[in-house]
């Protein structure tokens, strides 16, 4: 219902669809393939994840999908994006007013520092490099309708930043490497609950389609959505 209110086409951009998406997400999975990642670039995935993830599978087989493994790898994406991420957000960072940087947490500005060390020369080479990528994914998963992946690679780590230390830190590190990838393909992309540690913290799953299949990877995700009846009783 959001992305009906928000999604059409548009003369300002290059990337708008029409479509009515709240109808879409009606129907099954028949015939669907769908390829099953447990990670990307053979990235260490938590045990616990990788169980309820795929124990949720069961969920696209009840809907009719063809689930299949397959091991996703994206040649040096982590450095492509790490570059024309820190480059961005430097640019960002230039516009704003002194007030404005003096607000920023330590840790932004321990990135930033990083980001200023960005040349123009790294982000055109990085950008070339993003191409690649995207062919290399298409190439491996054309034969494929949806991609399913973790969200990130741990369950939730700790919101206290002085917390993060061996595991935690490690897994805060890598939380995003498993989403970041689609942000340089541009592919339609949801992360929905596929179920909970023995300690009771949610565990994400990812499903991924092809360009302008926005509309498939919604029907996914509703077929594949928990009920509330599943989720466990926490204090």
């Amino acid at each position: 219902m959001l992305l009906d209110a928000i999604a059409g086409t548009d003369p300002r951009t290059e990337g708008g669809l029409y479509h009515n998406f709240a109808t879409a997400c009606a129907g099954d999975l028949a015939g669907c393939r769908v390829g099953y990642s447990p990670s990307i670039n053979g990235m260490p995935v938590d045990g616990e994840v990788s169980a309820v993830l795929e124990q949720w599978l069961t969920t696209l087989h009840d809907a009719g999908a063809i689930v299949e493994r397959t091991d996703l790898q994206a040649d040096g994406y982590e450095e492509v994006w790490d570059t024309l991420y820190l480059g961005a957000t430097f640019k960002l960072y230039e516009l704003l007013s002194p007030e404005a940087r003096a607000a920023l947490s330590p840790d932004f500005i321990d990135f930033i520092g990083k980001a200023a060390h960005i040349t123009s020369e790294a982000g055109m080479k990085a950008e070339v490099q993003r191409h690649q990528v995207i062919r290399q994914v298409y190439r491996a998963t054309r034969h494929l309708d949806l991609i399913v992946t973790p969200t990130t690679a741990s369950a939730a780590f700790p919101a206290d930043r002085d917390a993060l230390i061996g595991e935690a830190a490690r897994a805060k590190n890598n939380s995003f490497r498993l989403t970041e990838i689609w942000n340089l393909t541009g592919q339609p992309a949801l992360s929905l609950p596929a179920g909970w540690t023995k300690a009771g913290l949610p565990i994400g799953v990812q499903i991924i389609g092809h360009l302008n299949k926005d509309a498939l990877v919604l029907r996914a995700g509703k077929a594949g959505e928990l009920p509330l009846a599943k989720r466990p009783n926490l204090p």
